[in-house]
């Protein structure tokens, strides 16, 4: 059975956020449920409810009247919110499997982590 709701929060970094359905109880929502589509804040859905069979919570599925895009929400896509463009270096490393790594700038390592890389993953040497 179909429930309808809005879309309370959602993290595009996480991948995850939470509809408050019209019994006010609130629902999680991952968005790999959204039939790829990404869920905004203030989108009024249609989901379907299921019990996470390890936390006993509800969760939606085939949830229906996203407006955002998942391909921006794609968790350690590298599409994270656009950087300032304040500082510059040069990666000194990165480790791909842990997804972070230090770039050099102004004779100061500086953490960097791939959630915030625009368009891609950094490699040692890369100029950012």
């Amino acid at each position: 059975m179909s429930s309808t709701g809005s879309v309370k929060n959602y993290n595009p970094f996480k991948g995850f956020g939470f509809i408050t359905g019209a019994d006010g109880q609130d629902v999680f929502v991952h968005v790999s449920a959204c039939n790829g589509m990404a869920p905004s804040a203030g989108d009024v859905v249609t989901y379907d409810v299921t019990m996470n069979d390890k936390t006993g919570k509800p969760n939606a599925s085939n949830v229906q009247g996203c407006t955002g895009s998942a391909d921006a929400a794609a968790k350690g896509g590298g599409k994270g919110a656009a950087g300032t463009g304040t500082r510059s270096g040069t990666v000194k490393s990165y480790n791909g499997e842990k997804g972070w790594g230090f770039v050099e700038s102004n004779g100061q390592d500086v953490f960097l982590h791939v959630k915030n890389c625009n368009g891609g993953t950094p490699q040692s040497g890369d100029w950012l």
